[in-house]
């Protein structure tokens, strides 16, 4: 099945029939589930990024590969019951499928194609830095540390929709776009930092996501870590250790004013001491909006984006 014929969940309608491909979530069966004839049956759920539909198979066997994380090709009915949508199912009516062309409509996600895009514009941005310190950190970061892979495996939240495999690198690409506007207009605005540390801070404000969250299968469940220490003190962790991997690996030593400066990128906004950071949490902030669109949007009391970048601290 390919994306042409695939109809999401949420817009299924009562009454019809429809045969394609489905994402199993969920599958109840035990020995007392059986018809009067004795015929074993199944409660199944399946799901999409629209949303979550259930019903019952009847001539539900062992053999049968519908399992949780499994996607079937199937031929459902669907009927109103007690106010919700269901379906009913003939075991006979289904089949194992291969994970479809059109993944991404039903676990959130985007392919590895986009992901190898953002991860290369990332790249290409931290290996433009001037400052020796901040390149050779993050250089270290990219080829000791396999940094760009972690962004790829990681969330960006919890919940929304960044909170997928790969949310992190996406959204270290949109606020890198968004620096390079930044620098931009401090250099016009002559503002004194250093772009180099804007864009290793960039890079490294949210890593914390990486070693706060872990995904077993397609469900994203939050570490321990996450609910001791919260995002901005994992991202600090996470610096402290590649500048102690840098300067073993590279045989020097980080000056502890450019180590304290990365760290203060990790902070609440409120409580960033630096030019520098400012301006990565505004633009963080300002990537939110790409992120969450409207609702992002909506929380913006004044001023457009590009105003916003400095706001507090031009001169």
């Amino acid at each position: 099945m390919n994306a042409e014929s695939y109809t999401p969940i949420a817009t299924l309608e009562n009454g019809k029939t429809y045969e394609q491909v489905f994402l199993v979530s969920n599958v109840e069966s035990h020995a007392k589930m059986r018809t009067k004839q004795g015929k074993a049956f199944a409660r199944l759920t399946f799901k999409d990024v629209t949303g979550e539909i259930s019903g019952v198979m009847w001539d539900f066997g062992e053999e049968c590969p519908i399992v949780p994380g499994s996607y079937v090709t199937a031929k459902i009915e669907t009927k109103s019951y007690r106010e919700s949508l269901e379906f009913q199912l003939q075991g006979f009516n289904v089949q194992e499928a291969d994970t479809p062309l059109n993944k991404f409509d039903y676990v959130k996600g985007v392919s590895d194609s986009v992901l190898l895009s953002y991860a290369n514009e990332i790249e290409e941005e931290l290996m433009s830095m001037q400052d020796s310190i901040y390149l050779d950190v993050m250089g270290n970061a990219l080829h000791r540390l396999d940094f760009m892979q972690a962004l790829k495996e990681s969330p960006y939240g919890i919940t929304g929709p960044m909170s997928y495999k790969g949310g992190l690198l996406v959204h270290v690409a949109h606020s890198m776009r968004l620096i390079k506007v930044a620098i931009g207009q401090a250099i016009e605005q002559e503002i004194p930092f250093s772009p180099s540390l804007v864009i290793a801070g960039c890079a490294l404000r949210n890593i914390g996501w990486h070693t706060t969250t872990q995904f077993q299968g397609d469900h994203l469940r939050p570490r321990d870590a996450f609910q001791m220490i919260g995002i901005y003190r994992a991202s600090a962790r996470y610096i402290d250790h590649l500048m102690l991997t840098c300067e073993s690996d590279l045989e020097i030593t980080i000056p502890e004013a450019k180590r304290q400066a990365l760290e203060n990128m990790c902070n609440k906004q409120a409580d960033i001491s630096t030019v520098e950071g400012k301006i990565v949490a505004c633009a963080d902030n300002m990537a939110d909006v790409l992120d969450f669109s409207v609702a992002s949007l909506q929380k913006k009391q004044r001023g457009n984006w590009s105003d916003e970048l400095f706001v507090g601290h031009l001169p």
